[in-house]
């Protein structure tokens, strides 16, 4: 027996949200989805574009998980609530996701190009350059001049791509498409240097695009004596990774805006040249043993960012979540990069017409290292509207849920309790999250930022029979 499904969109800001994207996987009863052509999506009663796929399904063949794609607007400090459900009348779904059929692809011999209804992108099909060229209303937004990821390699050279395979998701898919385009990093006597992957997800009557970039070592680590260290012989060692994109030149110069963090206001540049660098974690413990390299020193000369504009600098402070936007007569571009001081050093540069997204900063005599079998993801933005606040919903990352209770009911979860308000699971993630000596307050006892760092967990149980007014890290 199906059960409506439903799906609650809070917007908890100052500012609305209009047919904004979003994707959640949708937990299902065990024989209550055997044709999802069947179901639809409503607000209010009225069925909206979406999409669906099956992601895993029960031991009878009916659908364990969905994976539903759809858009909705949501004004400032409301909320939403869609229903998912099963209308045994339709012939099919598709009939609600024709509405949106905005997106589409074409291809020939050299590139693709993807059409999103507002905007234009083309990708090389051989050569890394995120985009040969974006178009809005018919107007090319890029320069002729090379737009794409720049890597330094350890002697200072640039290094050479080569793209070796690209793929595209569901076709059926018209709200969302995804490009996941791998490669490697090469010198110019074809020696390899890295793995990339570069992810692009397209959104229909949307300019903006979400980008996740993953470097990546597939050369084993030796571990000599068995241990994990830095410097192990295996390691890929470079000096600088950035993503370069070139505005389209025009009579006018283009103008550049910052704004340093969600609170802030956005600040007009009084020159074509600005910098904003985010040296450390900006924390109390920003100095921690934590950031040593593999000649065991701490190499983090300031707390915090600073922000420069013809070398001078005219702002510093800890922790820098800063939104770019880069404009000339012709078009605009605006870009934010996800966990910007999290993932420390980065970098946000502009010099007249030319953004550069500084993933991996270049440094004096510093390099950085990524280990045998490592690898690092970043996630950044773009957008190409002449709305330099249209980015602020993915900033905000507004996420739908689906009830807890419905999880229950749906027994995907087996050890997910009925009630949760009291139960022990309960009491433990409340430990966890607002207790004494939480994940949080553990983040910052040994400064668990940078790059390599962010997103783990401070080890602190392997410390209990440690001796010392240090920590042990």
């Amino acid at each position: 027996m199906f059960k409506s499904i439903p799906v609650e969109i809070s917007n908890r800001y100052d500012f609305s949200i209009e047919s904004h994207p979003f994707s959640i996987g949708v937990p299902c009863p065990e024989g209550a989805i055997l044709d999802q052509t069947r179901l639809r999506l409503c607000l209010k009663g009225k069925p909206e574009p979406f999409y669906v796929a099956s992601l895993a399904s029960w031991p009878d063949g009916s659908v364990k998980w969905l994976l539903l794609d759809f858009q909705a607007s949501v004004a400032a400090n409301d909320k939403v609530t869609l229903q998912l459900d099963c209308d045994i009348a339709a012939n099919t779904y598709g009939a609600f996701s024709l509405e949106a059929a905005r997106l589409s692809i074409s291809d020939d011999d050299d590139s693709y190009l993807v059409d999103t209804g507002v905007a234009q992108f083309v990708i090389n099909k051989k050569r890394l350059g995120i985009f040969d060229q974006v178009m809005c209303g018919k107007r090319d937004l890029l320069s002729d001049m090379s737009s794409g990821v720049v890597l330094v390699d350890s002697l200072g050279d640039i290094a050479e791509t080569t793209v070796s395979s690209i793929r595209i998701s569901e076709s059926k898919n018209t709200l969302r498409k995804v490009f996941c385009i791998d490669g490697f990093f090469q010198r110019k006597d074809n020696s390899k240097l890295a793995d990339f992957n570069l992810k692009l997800v397209f959104y229909a009557g949307m300019s903006t695009v979400k980008c996740d970039f993953t470097l990546t070592n597939s050369q084993a680590a030796e571990h000599p004596g068995g241990v994990w260290d830095l410097g192990d012989k295996g390691s890929f060692v470079f000096r600088a990774l950035s993503i370069k994109i070139q505005l389209a030149a025009t009579d006018e110069k283009p103008k550049s805006s910052i704004r340093l963090s969600d609170a802030a206001d956005w600040r007009l540049a009084n020159s074509e040249k600005l910098l904003l660098e985010q040296h450390s974690s900006g924390g109390d413990n920003w100095q921690s043993k934590n950031h040593m390299n593999a000649s065991g020193e701490v190499l983090l000369a300031y707390k915090g960012y600073r922000y420069f504009e013809k070398n001078v600098e005219l702002a510093n402070g800890s922790r820098a979540t800063p939104v770019i936007n880069v404009a000339s007569d012709e078009g605009s571009i605006t870009a934010y990069i996800v966990d910007f001081w999290q993932n420390f050093p980065k970098g946000i540069e502009v010099e007249q017409s030319t953004l550069l997204l500084n993933l991996f900063p270049q440094k004096d005599s510093e390099s950085y290292e990524l280990q045998g079998g490592e690898r690092k993801r970043h996630t950044f933005y773009l957008d190409f509207s002449n709305d330099k606040n249209a980015l602020d919903a993915y900033i905000a990352d507004i996420t739908p849920r689906i009830p807890l209770d419905y999880y229950y009911h749906a027994k995907v979860i087996p050890w997910l309790p009925k009630v949760f308000e009291n139960s022990d699971i309960q009491k433990l993630i409340d430990r966890g999250i607002s207790g004494k000596d939480n994940f949080f307050e553990k983040r910052e006892t040994i400064d668990e930022y940078g790059w390599r760092n962010f997103g783990e967990i401070f080890a602190d149980h392997e410390g209990l029979e440690y001796k010392s007014d240090e920590q042990l890290i």
